[in-house]
């Protein structure tokens, strides 16, 4: 019997072509398989109660301006069209609510200061204090300020800072080979940053790191194909959006 988990889905046109979604029921639902479903509960942030501000041009000149940015004009009329018409259904079919109830953590509440790089590829946390990493599992909680073992697997999962791969003696990633379920690792960061909590599908690998500098992101996955014999390549990357 397949284990249903919470639908992230708000209302959905009867042809499946346009759907409403909760954004943050969507994330704990990408997390899980149709074997495994997720049933974690994201700390989210208050939903909006009116609308974003349209950064649409409003001169003709602006319009023109954008209109020269653009890779494929036609492209973009095409898709402005669907999401019009998609609109325009959702406004006269959707009734109900936009949202599902919130968990909203008391830290999302404060306002936390953005840290501007100084430069692409610039660590992501300070020298001094690196994140440290633990592992949650059915058999219960192993820390350590940089390695953590799953009591399950046996296997070491290490956390790292965001310095280049040049300056690093390990890497930011690891890999899981005879895990039967999902794993927890929490990154704490030793500012008053949340943690950040990712569950690890079992016999996979990860990279948790920055990839903004893209070459040294590439030395980073090349040397871990070579240090824990896996691919070169991601069958998923998940990102987050903004």
């Amino acid at each position: 019997m397949v284990e249903q988990g919470p639908s992230p889905i708000l209302w959905q046109r009867e042809d499946r072509t346009v759907t409403v979604i909760d954004i943050p029921r969507s994330i704990v639902a990408a997390q899980g398989t149709s074997d495994h479903r997720c049933h974690d509960e994201i700390a989210s942030s208050e939903a909006i109660t009116t609308p974003y501000t349209s950064n649409e041009p409003k001169s003709v000149k602006a319009n023109q301006a954008l209109a020269g940015q653009a890779v494929d004009i036609e492209l973009h009329r095409e898709y402005s069209a669907l999401i019009g018409q998609a609109l325009i259904h959702v406004r006269c079919h959707h009734s109900g609510p936009w949202h599902f109830p919130r968990y909203i953590s008391a830290k999302s509440l404060h306002r936390v200061k953005k840290r501007k790089l100084s430069a692409v590829g610039d660590p992501a946390y300070p020298l001094s204090g690196p994140p440290t990493g633990t592992l949650t599992d059915s058999e219960g909680l192993i820390s350590c300020p940089d390695e953590v073992l799953s009591a399950t697997s046996k296997t070491s999962l290490t956390v790292f800072d965001g310095m280049p791969i040049e300056a690093r003696e390990q890497y930011t990633c690891s890999k899981l080979q005879d895990t039967k379920s999902f794993s927890l690792l929490t990154v704490c960061d030793p500012t008053a940053v949340p943690n950040a909590s990712f569950r690890i599908p079992p016999k996979s690998s990860f990279h948790l790191g920055d990839c903004a500098d893209l070459t040294n992101f590439y030395a980073a996955v090349r040397a871990q194909a070579e240090h824990l014999d896996t691919r070169r390549k991601f069958d998923l990357v998940l990102l987050d959006p903004p």
